[in-house]
């Protein structure tokens, strides 16, 4: 978005000035912030997923256990993807890729995921 903005006074300029400041940082430590938990989830992730495959663990330890904490871990990482993706709307600089899914797959695991 382009926009012309006249100043009568300098103040008012450094004060804009500061304003936009303010919200580049912000916006860069959500960017950072989001990354920088991105690596440790993602092995949580990987140790969850590995740990509910195994065949010798016990059903109840991984329905009890193991599948709230994957299903928490997985939350974690769709909400840490949204501030990425929201702070990247503000610096106009995200990517979108479109394309087609199968609805009924999307819903099973919008729900998979809502019920735990």
């Amino acid at each position: 978005m382009n926009m012309i903005i006249i100043f009568k006074e300098i103040q008012e300029k450094k004060i804009f000035q500061k304003k936009q400041d303010d919200q580049e940082f912000k916006t860069n430590f959500l960017i950072n912030f989001s990354n920088e938990l991105r690596s440790p989830l993602n092995a949580n992730l990987n140790l969850l997923e590995q740990v509910s495959e195994e065949q010798s663990l016990a059903k109840n330890l991984k329905d009890k256990f193991i599948g709230p904490a994957l299903t928490s871990a997985k939350q974690l990482s769709y909400f840490l993807s949204d501030i990425h993706d929201y702070s990247m709307i503000l610096k106009n600089k995200l990517n979108c890729k479109i394309e087609p899914k199968p609805l009924d797959i999307t819903i099973r695991k919008c729900l998979a995921l809502i019920r735990g």
